[in-house]
């Protein structure tokens, strides 16, 4: 299938198999490969939620990038990168996929790991995937809040800071409600999505003691 042109109007919004994703509703099993339907009923991996950085190779196609305004960055901790989330996301749709790093189409979570290996069924991850996305959109506007964040940030790296913050001296005030609903999500995201440590070198997971890494390479600010 042809790829719609990078940053063009027909791009925007429009998922790999041209299906427009406005919500979890839209997606019906079968009517897409079952990998790409899982893939567009989540976008967890993109919108920072688990994952704060993504590498860029040398032989990676960047225009995309580009074309969204998003910076190719580089630092000594994590060599070129960008920053996630990636603004290039719309509706869970990815709008420059033809022209994506190649982490992009290469990345798998661990549902999605689960999937390939016969472990979980299509129904069962789907209903994975929304439970998460409700938990998340329930969860980001009051950190957000909480936190005072006016541009987009990592949510995974938001709970990160979150956490710091509280331990001060008179530290930050957080609704109970809103943390049993981060602690809910944490342990959604640990359980299904996130890799162990060992296996996700490179791919911008960050574990609970990712504070330091942040303060040693503020890069992800872009």
């Amino acid at each position: 299938m042809r790829a719609a042109g990078v940053g063009s109007a027909e791009s925007v919004g429009r998922c790999p198999h041209g299906t427009s994703i406005g919500s979890l509703a839209l997606v019906e099993p079968g009517t897409i490969p079952a990998e790409s339907e899982l893939c567009v009923a989540c976008g967890l991996c993109c919108d920072g939620t688990f994952l704060v950085w993504a590498p860029v190779e040398p032989d990676d196609d960047v225009t995309g990038l580009a074309a969204v305004g998003h910076p190719v960055l580089e630092s000594e901790a994590r060599g070129r990168h960008f920053a996630l989330p990636c603004p290039a996301l719309v509706d869970r749709c990815c709008s420059v996929y033809g022209h994506r790093p190649n982490i992009c189409p290469t990345y798998a979570c661990k549902l999605l790991l689960r999937f390939r290996e016969g472990a979980v069924d299509s129904a069962a991850a789907l209903e994975t995937i929304r439970t998460t996305v409700e938990l998340r959109d329930r969860v980001r506007p009051g950190v957000e809040s909480a936190l005072e964040v006016s541009t987009p940030r990592s949510l995974f790296e938001l709970f990160l800071e979150m956490d710091e913050r509280r331990k001060q001296e008179g530290g930050l005030s957080v609704d109970p409600s809103l943390l049993l609903d981060i602690a809910l999500l944490r342990r959604m995201l640990k359980e299904h999505f996130e890799k162990p440590r060992q296996e996700a070198g490179g791919s911008g997971q960050l574990d609970e003691a990712a504070p330091g890494e942040l303060a040693q390479d503020p890069s992800h600010i872009g």
